[in-house]
């Protein structure tokens, strides 16, 4: 494991921070809700097929990128399908025929399409014996999707990735009002394409699983790193009884607990990154999502409301930033599930010995 980020990757986090910082990415304090002009210019940076194959159009890179990416847009308040997009172009890549590889995922890698990923195996999209999908869900995702990739429960119990292109007559997408950058979207009998099933599709999703909660994960993470430098910043600048709040004994203890709770979900975020990496074993990297999630949702039930806190009432209002942070961490971390879910998974894990 690499803890010390290599050259490339350090020019793509300083890339990324400056891009985020510029225009209109940083003017509002509740953050930006991208457009597909946007989206073009993430492209441009090689975001939507970070992890594809190069042949494909794509970068690829791989885990540490992926969550290099996914903090700086929790940090910036960034709100786009990224996750989901990365999701539904590596089920492409790693089960589509050969022609469906060469017509969708270099446009996906160009931003010309907006794939999105849905999992669908709670029941919400159904797939019945023609082979189309019916059914609502809300997504993560401000723009107009082209085309899904869902996974879904058949009648049967098993599995199956299947593939959504012709939406034009089978979808309903809305902005949902009071939540920026979701959109609720339904399905009428939408036909579709088998990509997988059985235990092919178990084990792709399995995957895509962990690299979801891995960008996740580094989303909040970033989240967190941004409550961190705004706390310090305000404790630097505010004063009370005419001297500044970071000469008070007590507020230094309790940002250096702050830094020490960060620095501990960045550790176990590179522990994940680690055990995410091409080819290595699936049973580990089972236990290091398992174990990630509960340190890094644990370390953001001490940031939050501290970041909170010492802001006073300010960290609750809209115009601040930090209100907006802490609220987008804990949304992602309510959509991993709750700590007791990640318990069960790792109580479940088998045992193993560490080498």
């Amino acid at each position: 494991m690499f803890l010390i980020e290599t050259e490339e990757q350090s020019l793509l986090r300083d890339m990324l921070r400056r891009y985020f910082r510029e225009g209109r990415f940083g003017a509002e304090p509740g953050g930006t809700v991208l457009t597909r002009d946007d989206w073009s210019g993430l492209a441009e940076l090689g975001l939507p097929g970070l992890l594809l194959e190069e042949r494909w159009g794509g970068s690829g890179c791989g885990a540490q990128e992926l969550a290099i990416t996914a903090s700086e847009m929790g940090r910036a308040l960034i709100s786009a399908p990224f996750a989901g997009t990365v999701a539904a172009a590596g089920l492409i890549q790693k089960f589509a025929s050969e022609e469906q590889k060469q017509r969708l995922l270099p446009e996906i890698a160009n931003g010309g399409i907006v794939p999105l990923f849905i999992d669908a195996r709670d029941g919400s999209l159904s797939l019945d014996q023609d082979g189309q999908v019916s059914g609502a869900r809300d997504v993560e995702c401000g723009m107009d999707v082209d085309l899904i990739v869902a996974a879904v429960q058949a009648g049967d119990g098993d599995q199956r990735v299947v593939l959504i292109e012709h939406l034009a007559d089978a979808i309903a997408q809305r902005a949902v009002d009071d939540r920026p950058g979701i959109s609720a979207i339904t399905l009428h009998s939408a036909r579709t394409e088998a990509l997988a099933s059985g235990s092919a599709a178990a084990a792709g999703l399995a995957e895509t699983d962990d690299l979801v909660s891995l960008a996740r994960l580094a989303d909040i993470v970033g989240a967190m790193d941004g409550m961190f430098r705004l706390t310090v910043e305000h404790v630097k600048t505010r004063e009370q009884f005419g001297k500044p709040l970071a000469q008070f004994q007590v507020l230094q203890h309790r940002t250096a607990e702050m830094f020490t709770e960060l620095e501990m979900a960045r550790s176990m975020l590179l522990n994940l990154v680690a055990h995410t990496a091409r080819g290595h074993d699936a049973l580990r990297r089972r236990h290091a999502a398992a174990s990630a999630h509960l340190r890094i949702l644990t370390a953001l039930d001490r940031i939050g409301p501290e970041a909170i806190q010492m802001h006073g009432g300010m960290g609750m209002a809209w115009e601040h930033r930090v209100g907006h942070l802490v609220r987008r961490a804990i949304a992602n971390g309510l959509r991993m599930g709750s700590d007791s879910a990640a318990l069960d998974n790792l109580g479940h894990l088998p045992a193993f010995h560490l080498v």
